[in-house]
Formats: structure tokens, sequence, C-alpha cells
């Protein structure tokens, strides 16, 4: 069996996913981690920076799984000097100029993880045939309020960190095409995105909001008469018509959420064929929409 020899960067909270999920992997060896600050999650050659750990080791895989603003620079590195693909955090980078320095012939070997495109129920609402998607609102909520400044410390704002996630979700769904709005202030955002899909036009409401005691993920969808839920956060669905339940989805009931996502991911990512979701161009679109939201006019 050929092994992917596969390298991470960053080993705080996300990370502890990838390496979750890269142990289950036969056909996967993870040569070395990275970080300048963290220890060493495991028995495996640990570095501070990522030149001195490509100057011992020739991965296959560069994962990077480090804050936003690092991405541009690591990434560039990781392509200008080795012959690796490279699997980035979601979003690929905060600004659409950092994009220029990664677009070229070897931007087919980066990839971003855009893992809400593999949550088990969207996967699933994908594979409906209830016709276009006329409406979609969407909820995401987590309780990093409970953090206090520990939340502006780990993350951006709501609209960069849990926005990117909602326009991952659209992306597997539906076409969109332009953030019309957002409203941001403080722990919560308002957004609305215009979409295509199916030859029809619609729009997505997209709420986050940090004050809250648990996490809580949702998107309804209409389909003309048809209206689907979507529970992120359980990873369940189910389609009705008026008082008729046309279709329902869960999981196995075992498997964590982020394992979930992560899995079909990596099953993807190692394919001869990755999902486009993964690809540049789709980062690429989500970039410009995501960060033209926050731009001021």
């Amino acid at each position: 069996m050929e092994r992917t020899r596969v390298g991470l960067v960053g080993v705080c909270t996300i990370a502890r996913t990838h390496l979750a999920v890269l142990a289950e992997r036969s056909d996967v060896d993870l040569l070395f981690t990275v970080d300048p600050v963290a220890a060493a999650p495991g028995p495996r050659p640990h570095y501070p920076d990522l030149p001195t750990a490509l100057a011992s080791h020739r991965p296959d895989l560069v994962v990077i799984a480090t804050p936003a603003d690092s991405h541009a620079d690591l990434a560039a590195l990781v392509l200008a000097d080795t012959d690796a693909r490279v699997l980035v955090e979601k979003p690929l980078v905060l600004d659409p100029a950092s994009l220029d320095r990664l677009r070229g012939p070897d931007s087919s070997r980066l990839f971003t993880a855009h893992h809400f495109a593999f949550s088990p129920e969207v996967r699933w609402a994908a594979s409906l045939s209830f016709g276009p998607v006329t409406a979609v609102t969407s909820a995401f909520c987590d309780p990093y309020v409970l953090k206090g400044e520990q939340a502006f410390t780990s993350y951006v704002s709501p609209w960069a960190d849990s926005g990117i996630n909602q326009l991952t979700v659209l992306a597997r769904l539906v076409e969109p095409v332009a953030v019309t709005s957002l409203a941001q202030e403080g722990l919560h955002a308002w957004a609305t995105v215009a979409y295509r899909s199916g030859g029809t036009s619609g729009e997505a409401r997209l709420r986050v909001d940090w004050r809250t005691g648990a996490s809580s993920k949702s998107t309804a969808l209409s389909c003309g008469e048809v209206e689907v839920r979507l529970d992120h956060t359980a990873m369940t669905g189910f389609a009705f018509r008026g008082g008729d339940l046309l279709a329902s989805f869960g999981t196995d009931g075992r498997t964590p959420r982020k394992i979930a996502h992560y899995r079909p991911l990596y099953d993807s990512l190692l394919s001869a064929t990755p999902d486009p979701v993964l690809g540049f161009d789709v980062a690429a679109a989500l970039t410009g929409l995501h960060a033209s939201a926050r731009t001021p006019s």
C-alpha cells in the first residue's frame, strides 16, 4: 500500500481532530509536527518552525492548522519548497489580495478544509431531489462568550470564523454569488447572501451568535412547498411537505461531530479526484464573498 507522508503545522485545538482522523488511517504516516509554542503531541519529531521541518523531511501532504493570518505565508512556503499537497484550515486567507500569492500552476496542490461541506446531514441534503432551493435560513451559535477575552485571542470575529462555515454549507447546497448585507457587532452577526439554485435565484439569511451557553447550529431550506430542516449539532435532518414527512436522516449516534466531518474530507482529499469544494477555485470564490462583506465601502 502506498502511504502518504504527512506533516502537521499547528498542534492546538483543531489539530487534535486532524491527528485523530489521521491516526485512524492505515495509508498515512505522520512524519512531523510544527508549533513555535505548543509542546509535541506525540513521539514523532517536533519542530519550532516549518523551514526546519522541511529541511529534514519530504512530506507528500502538509496540513496547516494555524491562525488564519499565517495561512498565506505557510502555504506559499510549502508550494515553493516542496512538491507536496497542502491542506489549509478554513478560511484559506482573510483577504483576496493574499490569493494572488497562491494563485498559479501550483494552486492545484492547494486545498482548504471546508469541513462543514462534508458533515453527514449536509451531504444528505445535497442528495435530495425536491427541486431548486428557494430560501435558506441558517443560525450558528457557539458559547465563545464563556471564554471572555480568549474568544478574540483564538478567533477573529463571528463573521470571520463562523460565517465562513455557513458559506461552506451554502457552497455544498447552492451557488452563492454575493454577500448582499452584513451587520456585525461584538459577538453576533447577521448577513444575507444571494445565490443561484437550479436556474432560479434566492436569498440566504445567516445568523451568527457567540452569546450562548451551548453550541447550536441549524439550517432550514425551502424547496418550493418542501421544507428541509438540518440540525448540524446533532447531524440529523428531515424533509416535509405540509403534514407529510418525506425523508429523514440520522447518524450512528456514536461519532463525534468533527470526526464525522474530517473522515470523509480526508477520504476525498487522499483520493484520485478530491471534491472540488476542497479546491483553490472554491476557496478563492468564498474568500471573495467572505472578505467583501468585511471591507468598508
